[in-house]
């Protein structure tokens, strides 16, 4: 069972939905939990259109106790040999396995520096849930060294996110027809940054870095994403004077 929060466009998300694709085609039964309710993102569409089991249990905003116990009843119900939890699933998780029948194995992958894992309100039931039993994963060797920093936790294993690499085949005739779209010359150097619109993300930087550089004047970058902060990131492109070498590419 993959256990997370939500469905919405983000790089834990695309993991789990490409973990869940790959464990299915290494003949291992998945499915996917949620704990707030679906809305329709491409990441839900995927799952739906590939027939991926998928479960959402109607979370409410900040804690929401009586949501260990509909975990606990879906567990029950599913009997799932290991739980996969990301982000701030784990909090709700651990409870929902105490006293059942059958051990569960709770794995946690941790997808971003500990110190920013988890507020620091929160830190302690997050020491509590790791203390468990739980097997840490960490998405990069940084990540891991903030595990022995805030959890005391040395030695966590890495295990970087993994691409679909027969998908980008075609990546030549890609490249050549999205230049094309945007108007890009075929020899110009091209940033890329793929990153939803939110202050943890840093755009400001980014642009005021692009713009600093002179000898950049022929280079485009790419911002492939949405969020909060995309309208006035170009409204910042465009006092930058950078706007006709910035393109806002949306979500995909």
């Amino acid at each position: 069972m993959q256990l997370l929060p939500n469905l919405e466009t983000g790089g834990a998300e695309k993991m789990v939905v490409q973990l869940s694709l790959e464990l299915r085609s290494a003949g291992i039964p998945t499915g996917v939990v949620s704990l707030f309710d679906g809305n329709g993102s491409q990441l839900e569409r995927k799952l739906r259109s590939e027939k991926i089991p998928l479960w959402f249990l109607g979370k409410h905003l900040g804690p929401d106790l009586p949501m260990i116990a509909r975990l606990r009843k879906l567990l029950g119900k599913l009997r799932p040999q290991v739980i996969h939890t990301h982000l701030g699933a784990l909090r709700y998780a651990v409870p929902s396995v105490i006293g059942l029948d059958t051990s569960k194995t709770i794995v946690h992958t941790i997808h971003r520096v500990a110190e920013r894992d988890s507020g620091f309100g929160l830190r302690w039931i997050q020491r509590w849930c790791l203390s468990r039993g739980v097997r840490l994963v960490a998405v990069s060797e940084e990540v891991a060294k903030s595990c022995a920093r805030v959890y005391r936790l040395p030695n966590v294993p890495v295990i970087p996110n993994g691409i679909a690499l027969p998908k980008l085949r075609n990546a030549p005739e890609t490249r050549c027809r999205v230049r094309r779209i945007l108007g890009i010359a075929g020899g110009a150097f091209v940033f890329c940054c793929v990153a939803r619109f939110r202050p943890v993300k840093n755009h400001r930087a980014l642009l005021e870095a692009f713009a600093g550089q002179p000898h950049l004047a022929g280079a485009h970058l790419l911002l492939a994403g949405d969020g909060q902060l995309r309208q006035e990131m170009e409204a910042l492109a465009r006092q930058l004077q950078i706007d006709r070498q910035v393109h806002f590419l949306g979500e995909r």
